[in-house]
């Protein structure tokens, strides 16, 4: 009998330990159940975490900062950042070696017909002549002979030959000044082109295989500028045709510098003059030549 009252009385204590299910859960239990709910609070914090994400977007200035830096990145653009100096001041001289025609009047002419300007005050060493070996310095900047060597013994490092001379140092002589148009005379009867015919005799002596030019200041002297026409064994011609009222500075040559005219003492000849005109004929004399006596 006693078994009997201790299992009904084990059994009815038995919902207050689980209870079944749908029974309402003993009231002092309630406040624990509701804890899930009063969790709700810390459930919205992702929302006010949502605040704290915004926090990048009010940082958006200082992600702007690579455009102020662009304007940095500029900089090198501006006047200030650029070099003080120029490339051409730092150009070492140029050496060139060849043979000389002549030095003067400010210019050193080498046989390839080729002339280079020289400084002025410059000293020419003594001894050179025609036909001398040099080798001159020139300023790059400058663009001007600043120092003559007579017959140097080695070549240096870097150092042209005559015939290779780069063409901005090289002087060309201007074209040839056309003269102003007769008073009173206007129109293509002063300005247009005009034909003349410039002859010339040579020595006797001129090898009979060789071509006679005519060498005129509008190619700085080229020794072999306009070929002449050959009328016989001492006979040479050609016709050329520029602007009227020109002024026309000529000599004769034989292809090359070593082959020029010469006066009967081998000295230096005075360029010709001729004012362009309708129907002109020369008749010049070459009285020597520079390599024939």
């Amino acid at each position: 009998m006693r078994l009997l009252v201790a299992a009904l009385l084990t059994l009815a204590a038995f919902p207050a330990l689980g209870g079944t299910p749908g029974s309402p859960a003993p009231a002092g239990s309630a406040p624990a159940t509701a804890s899930p709910t009063s969790s709700a609070p810390a459930s919205a914090s992702p929302t006010n975490s949502a605040t704290a994400s915004a926090a990048p977007t009010s940082s958006a200035p200082a992600s702007a900062s690579p455009t102020n830096s662009a304007l940095a990145s500029a900089a090198p653009g501006l006047p200030a950042s650029q070099p003080s100096g120029t490339p051409e001041a730092d150009l070492p001289p140029l050496y060139v070696r060849g043979q000389v025609l002549a030095i003067a009047a400010g210019y050193c002419i080498f046989t390839t017909g080729d002339s280079v300007r020289v400084a002025a005050g410059l000293a020419v060493p003594k001894g050179v002549t025609t036909g001398s070996f040099v080798r001159v310095k020139i300023d790059q900047l400058a663009r001007a002979v600043v120092a003559i060597e007579l017959e140097p013994k080695a070549d240096l490092a870097g150092q042209v030959d005559a015939a290779n001379i780069p063409r901005q140092y090289v002087v060309v002589s201007p074209k040839s000044a056309p003269l102003p148009a007769p008073s009173g005379q206007t129109g293509t009867a002063a300005t247009g082109p005009v034909t003349m015919t410039i002859v010339v005799h040579v020595p006797g002596n001129t090898p009979t295989s060789d071509d006679v030019y005519l060498s005129t200041d509008r190619s700085s002297y080229s020794p072999y500028e306009i070929p002449m026409l050959r009328v016989d064994g001492t006979t040479f011609k050609v016709a050329v045709t520029v602007p009227a009222g020109t002024v026309l500075k000529y000599l004769f040559a034989r292809g090359t510098q070593a082959t020029v005219e010469r006066d009967r003492t081998g000295g230096i000849v005075a360029p010709r003059t001729l004012n362009a005109a309708p129907s002109v004929t020369t008749d010049d004399t070459v009285a020597r030549w520079a390599d024939l006596s």
